[in-house]
């Protein structure tokens, strides 16, 4: 199937920033490949490590409020019902999505290298680094292998011996960093960003890492290591590979992340053993054997829709050049299938059966306070992600929003109760993985988009959409139908009637719009 012009993203040069890199995952680890030659970084990730632990944000008198406010409102006092439920009713932000850290290549040959391409075929998830220097072609091979759970390189010269490189593993969290002469290690603990309400300037929260048990957040340990053919490893400073014919590089993380209700200390699940082990099985397989098993899984969805729109031979040249040509007036039709391909590639990427839904940077995210938290929000965003899914035949990859929305089910019942007052669920614009569903806001002018309880019923359009694009009887039965029963009792009870007799949320706001 493979087509450079609507498969292929290729490059004549590595990324300079992390939005030039280019992205691989298998729903749980993500990595952002730069290509450097003589420099490799890769910006690592993983869908569970996030700051914080389960918690609520307590409203006590929150029903009350909100029948103040509606009373405001009706009687059409509205600023003075966006002014007490902006005082009394908003609450704090999301915990964040955080970064890994980096894995880092340092070869130790010359930076006069030639003939330099950097390609990610998104038919077969591959992404592959290959240049000249010093009479020696080199190639780096790379993938994240949803079957085996691991990230895969192959690093191979044309010479052999001509492999002298070092390995390290940089975290971007406090962690304990360990090596050995074939590997790197992390090992840690998230920390917890705390907040206070109309500290304006601090609004993402101040980063704390616990000391106690009950005061940690989520455990983790990610391990790189390197397997030889010829040539040696030692310890020096990192993993220091000398005259090597070629070296398979393996990386993984796990978590103790067990759930969105329970403490991931005190009630976490086992990973630093679960990782190795994953390492170790792949480790027993040779290349090839890895390959052909991510290829295998990665075709057998990718493979279910094509798109062909024509072009000539503009769709062989390198991607950002056929962007600069677009941008200027110049025909490309074979971009706009690559698009779409690639909005396909990026869903099989960072969301499968098993894992977090995709957040609002998917699955990858080099910022310690990134942009918006890196959080789900679910006033249109987290909807969006999962608008063409079901279209191009991937209810596999549709299968954590559907679990993320049946816990925010379970959430959102408390949030119903204490800040409305009524049954059913609701869900307000921003959530995390530990299925926050109170209003956010953690300041005072944020009604635009803090009030807005209404993710719930938008979601359900999505668990509407499984059921029609798979006709899964039985999953409606026993599990679709009793979340949209729970989000209706939510809207019945809350609304209420106009002078004309219009039923209506009050107060109401559009998303974002003041």
């Amino acid at each position: 199937m493979n087509n450079t012009g609507t498969n292929v993203l290729w490059y004549r040069q590595s990324a300079v920033s992390w939005n030039e890199a280019m992205p691989l995952g298998n729903g749980r680890i993500g990595a952002m490949v730069y290509g450097g030659a003589q420099h490799e970084r890769i910006a690592l990730n993983e869908d569970t490590l996030w700051s914080g632990k389960p918690g609520y944000y307590e409203n006590p008198n929150g029903a009350e409020i909100y029948r103040k406010a509606r009373d405001l409102a009706l009687e059409r006092r509205y600023l003075e019902a966006q002014s007490l439920l902006e005082r009394e009713f908003t609450n704090l932000w999301s915990q964040m999505y955080l970064p890994l850290g980096e894995l880092r290549l340092d070869m130790e040959h010359s930076d006069a290298v030639e003939n330099y391409r950097r390609e990610l075929d998104i038919s077969t998830g591959i992404h592959i680094v290959e240049y000249d220097c010093c009479g020696v072609h080199y190639t780096r091979e790379m993938f994240v292998s949803f079957p085996d759970q691991v990230m895969v390189m192959r690093m191979t010269a044309d010479r052999p011996g001509a492999l002298t490189f070092s390995m390290s593993l940089t975290p971007a969290l406090k962690a304990v960093s360990e090596i050995t002469h074939t590997s790197a290690s992390v090992t840690g603990n998230c920390p917890i960003a705390e907040r206070q309400f109309e500290a304006y300037n601090e609004e993402r929260g101040v980063i704390r890492y616990g000391t106690a048990d009950e005061d940690k957040g989520i455990g983790y340990y990610a391990e790189a290591r390197v397997c030889l053919e010829g040539g040696r490893s030692v310890r020096r400073g990192g993993v220091r590979v000398e005259r090597a014919n070629s070296a398979t590089l393996l990386f993984n993380v796990r978590t103790s992340f067990n759930g969105w209700d329970k403490h991931p200390v005190l009630e976490g699940k086992p990973y630093a053993e679960p990782c190795v082990a994953e390492l170790d099985r792949a480790a027993g397989k040779s290349f090839d054997e890895l390959k052909a098993a991510h290829i295998a899984d990665h075709a057998a969805l990718y493979e279910r829709v094509s798109l062909d729109l024509g072009g000539g031979d503009e769709k062989l040249m390198p991607t950002d050049e056929r962007l600069y040509a677009h941008e200027n007036g110049g025909e490309d039709l074979a971009l706009y299938a690559l698009y779409f391909n690639y909005g396909r590639y990026l869903t099989i990427a960072a969301s499968r059966e098993g894992t977090q839904a995709t957040n609002l940077q998917g699955i990858w995210n080099d910022h310690l306070v990134p942009p918006w938290s890196s959080n789900y929000t679910v006033n249109i965003n987290t909807q969006m992600n999962y608008w063409p899914t079901l279209m191009t035949n991937l209810p596999e990859c549709y299968e954590p929003l559907l679990s993320m929305i049946g816990e925010l089910a379970v959430s959102g019942e408390r949030t119903a109760r204490d800040y409305y007052g009524v049954p059913g669920f609701t869900v307000h614009h921003n959530t995390d993985i530990w299925r926050m569903t109170t209003p956010a806001g953690a300041h005072r002018k944020g009604f635009a988009f803090c009030f807005w309880p209404l993710a719930s019923g938008w979601f359900m359009r999505h668990v509407w959409e499984y059921y029609e694009f798979t006709q899964d009887g039985d999953w409606l039965r026993n599990t679709g139908w009793a979340i949209l029963k729970k989000a209706a009792q939510f809207y019945y009870a809350s609304l209420s009637e106009d002078h004309d007799g219009t039923l209506m949320m009050a107060p109401s706001t559009s998303p974002e719009n003041t």
